[in-house]
């Protein structure tokens, strides 16, 4: 285990209060904010799905209902 001093100085360098930390490593596993990393992360995977899902409907619609080469305004003229 680590120690670790923490002195509070005032303006004039006089030592206010003095505290001794002890740094504690322990694993348990995940950390939450992993687990909250790992869910965020989740969130926009799914988010992103959605949203390429709802524009390939949009391209796929639009090709439906858009007129072919031979009746469209832009091209009728130059057959």
């Amino acid at each position: 285990m680590n120690n670790v001093l923490l002195r509070l100085i005032s303006n004039n360098g006089a030592t206010i209060k003095t505290y001794s930390l002890e740094v504690v490593n322990e694993d348990s596993g995940i950390a939450l904010g992993q687990i909250i990393g790992i869910l965020i992360f989740v969130w926009w995977i799914l988010i992103g799905g959605f949203s390429h899902t709802l524009l390939v409907g949009a391209v796929l619609k639009a090709h439906k209902i858009s007129p072919t080469r031979g009746s469209n305004f832009a091209t009728r003229f130059i057959h």
